[in-house]
């Protein structure tokens, strides 16, 4: 299968090799992560986006999208077909390069990444922990290679005959803290020695030519993690425990550096650049600074939430290499201070160690196989994905097809305004390097960040020219911003419209008058009846106090004059006569109860002294007294219930009711009801009398009689009192039937 770039690849029950057509050789490409293992049938295929999909008759389905070959991805095949682990990588003084795999060595050919030459330099030994065989690794000056292991102690190979030995501190030093035999860094001090960095069990010396251990004198270091010693023959010590030593070659006492203008007091690694610069690994970078003796972070934005940040080498270029934990791979340009950032998704795989090729190419082991690449190439512009409206759904219901996204203008009725966009930019493997940003121009002044949705909704907008616009970026600035506009018209509703518009404030302005003059019409009218009302009431109050004055004066003041002759004859006739004294007694008694009458009348004082029900009971007794009819009372305790005013209207519209029911109704039996309902209080008056009509009252009002004018007067009462208390009065009757008063007032308890 040729792609894309004219790539050829070859399926083999082997895997999948990259055919090299200028050298005629096959390369064991492998990229990151996973690769096809051996299946005894493989076929491929190449898409549009130019996506090459591998798919095994028993190995599943691999797909190598073209954004993996910014990194070249390379390997030697395991057991199964996939990729071996490699962790360190050597060049020998022949110009040869070692690599550490899998705790096997072996030789590679860089122009067709076979390996010529393997040796098992563990002899089967599995490291402690599950940790990578050989965790560091260097040349002497003799070409013998060092290894470094999680729990194996120290391994030496010497290529040119082959011969491994093993070193362990736990066969020498018994007096070590743990003796967990971990050299985590090692370093070439003097022609013979080396220093290592025991994981737990300090600074170690090494000699290579008698093969004994010794233990380092320091100031107690706990975890060391890296030496390095630099141009000026200073020894660096980042140790993940207690922070950044140095030793200085002279005067040969350690120096514990004050952590505190770190990133992070928890050190990953230290190394010198060609310019002599010493930078520390943290979760961020450090650069040393020598003339405030401080340390100077240098902040990575993209990779700011990464774990550690582990400088790993030097380019040709000068260009820093730094890992940022499982984030990516940084490239420190040191005269702009800026970073060149990327990810797994570009093929690069979990560097573990890197080697400046002598053509300016780098090569990175790891994980999954290994990098070569110059890093003049990744520095070109990248393929610029295309930026695409993928979906437009209007009323959350009718999807427009992709086709009528295109079309410079689109028009939608006034009731199609919810709208959602769909948008992408199609860039396989790289989706997350792409940052999205929206706006809807008419609605919005600035521009969104789509953050991790694809899409955006607008609710209920109104009429009017829109333009959506969508924008794709690159995060690592490898291609130019694309941006995406559709424009969309929402016309308004036919009453919105300026035709209508105008007919409507024509139409407005006409009712505005028509009611002006129908309102000062009802102003007039209302004048009217109010002054007719306050006359009305007027002469009421006049009959009232004449009925008053007549009752005190026919009444009261006839039996004050009887009893006053009766006690002037008794004087004159000097007489001492008993049943004359009984009569003036019982003359003056008649004149009491007569107060007593027309006091109850304009106070019922019962209502203070006995409370409402015993008011009302009284008024009921005092009526059936003064006619022929008979009273039936039914009353509930409510005095708790209401208050002292709305007890009083209540009993007024009572005492109004029954006047009604003797003087006008002619009634001849009534009953009275005073009943809690729920949370109100009903009051109901029913009598058997000769009814009336009640539209009929207003009219009865207008009636210059005194009977029609009080009665037109009592009913008025009847609902002016019943407003008050916050009551619902109701009224039924029709001639012959009889008359029922009914009235709800309610109250709130507590």
């Amino acid at each position: 299968q040729i792609d894309n770039s004219g790539r050829m690849w070859i399926a083999t029950g082997e895997g999948v090799d990259l055919f090299d057509t200028s050298s005629g050789s096959y390369k064991d490409y492998l990229p990151a992560w996973e690769a096809p293992g051996k299946s005894s049938f493989i076929q491929m295929s190449l898409d549009n986006s130019g996506i090459l999909w591998i798919s095994t008759i028993d190995d599943g389905v691999y797909y190598l999208s073209p954004a993996w070959f910014r990194f070249p991805h390379y390997g030697l095949r395991g057991p199964t077909g996939r990729p071996r682990e490699m962790s360190t990588i050597d060049r020998a003084d022949d110009g040869s390069y070692w690599i550490g795999t899998d705790g096997k060595v072996a030789r590679i050919r860089l122009g067709t990444m076979q390996a010529e030459r393997m040796i098992d330099i563990l002899g089967g030994k599995k490291p402690s922990y599950g940790i990578s065989s050989f965790r560091t690794s260097l040349v002497d000056r003799k070409g013998t290679l060092w290894y470094g292991t999680w729990g194996l102690g120290l391994f030496s190979f010497e290529p040119r005959t082959g011969r491994v030995r093993n070193f362990r501190i736990s066969d020498q030093l018994k007096d070590l803290a743990f003796n967990m035999d971990v050299f985590i860094s090692l370093m070439k001090r003097g022609p013979d020695t080396l220093w290592i960095a025991a994981y737990n069990d300090g600074l170690i010396a090494f000699s290579t030519r008698t093969g004994r251990f010794s233990k380092v004198p320091d100031i107690s270091m706990a975890q060391p993690w890296e030496l390095v010693t630099d141009r000026n023959g200073t020894i660096w010590v980042v140790d993940q425990f207690s922070g950044v030593y140095t030793l200085d070659p002279g005067s040969m006492k350690w120096n514990l550096f004050d952590y505190g203008t770190l990133s992070n007091p928890v050190p990953s690694g230290v190394y010198e650049d060609p310019g002599g610069r010493i930078w520390i690994g943290t979760n961020a970078l450090n650069l040393w600074v020598p003339e405030t003796r401080s340390f100077k972070p240098i902040p990575n934005k993209t990779f700011e939430n990464a774990e550690s940040a582990v400088p790993m080498g030097s380019d040709l270029r000068g260009r820093l290499w730094v890992r940022y934990g499982d984030k990516g791979l940084s490239l420190l340009d040191p005269h702009s201070n800026l970073f060149f950032n990327f990810d797994f998704n570009d093929g690069l795989l979990f560097p573990s160690d890197m080697e400046s090729l002598d053509d300016g190419r780098v090569m990175l082991v790891g994980y999954n196989g290994m990098i070569l690449v110059h890093p003049d190439s990744l520095f070109g512009p990248g393929s610029t994905p295309r930026l695409l409206l993928s979906r437009m759904q209007i009323n959350d219901t009718t999807s427009v097809p992709i086709y009528g996204l295109t079309s410079s203008q689109m028009v939608l009725q006034h009731d199609q305004n919810t709208l959602e966009f769909g948008f992408s930019a199609i860039d396989p493997g790289q989706g997350h390097l792409i940052d999205y940003s929206y706006r809807l121009e008419g609605l919005e002044d600035a521009w969104a960040k789509a953050g991790d949705r694809r899409y955006v909704r607008y609710p209920g907008l109104p009429p009017g020219d829109y333009v959506f616009r969508a924008k794709a970026a690159s995060l690592f600035g490898r291609w130019p911003d694309q941006e995406i506009a559709l424009a969309i018209t929402i016309t308004p509703p036919w009453w919105q419209t300026g035709w209508f518009r105008g007919a409507a404030v024509a139409a407005i302005v006409s009712l505005f008058v028509l009611v002006y003059r129908r309102e000062v019409s009802r102003a007039r009218r209302d004048k009217q009846i109010q002054q007719q009302f306050t006359s009305q009431q007027l002469v009421f109050q006049e009959a009232e106090r004449k009925r008053v004055a007549s009752e005190i004066h026919d009444g009261l003041g006839q039996s004050l004059l009887i009893a006053a002759n009766e006690l002037r004859q008794i004087v004159h006739e000097k007489s001492r006569s008993l049943s004359r004294l009984k009569q003036v007694t019982s003359i003056l008694q008649q004149t009491i109860d007569s107060a007593r009458e027309i006091s109850a009348n304009l106070h019922p004082h019962h209502l203070d002294r006995f409370g409402f029900r015993t008011a009302i009971n009284a008024l009921a007794r005092t009526s059936a007294h003064a006619s022929a009819a008979v009273i039936e009372t039914e009353c509930d305790e409510v005095d708790e219930l209401l208050s002292k005013t709305t007890r009083l209207h209540l009993y007024r519209i009572i005492q109004e009711a029954l006047a009604n029911a003797v003087r006008h109704a002619q009634a001849k039996k009534i009953r009275v009801q005073v009943l809690k309902e729920g949370r109100a209080v009903r009051a109901v008056i029913r009598d058997d009398g000769i009814g009336f009509v009640v539209n009929d009252f207003a009219a009865a009002r207008a009636n210059d009689s005194a009977e029609g004018l009080h009665r037109g007067f009592g009913l008025s009462s009847l609902s002016e009192r019943a407003r008050i208390i916050g009551g619902t009065l109701t009224i039924e009757s029709t001639p012959g039937s009889g008359t029922l008063v009914s009235v709800v007032v309610p109250f709130t308890e507590g």
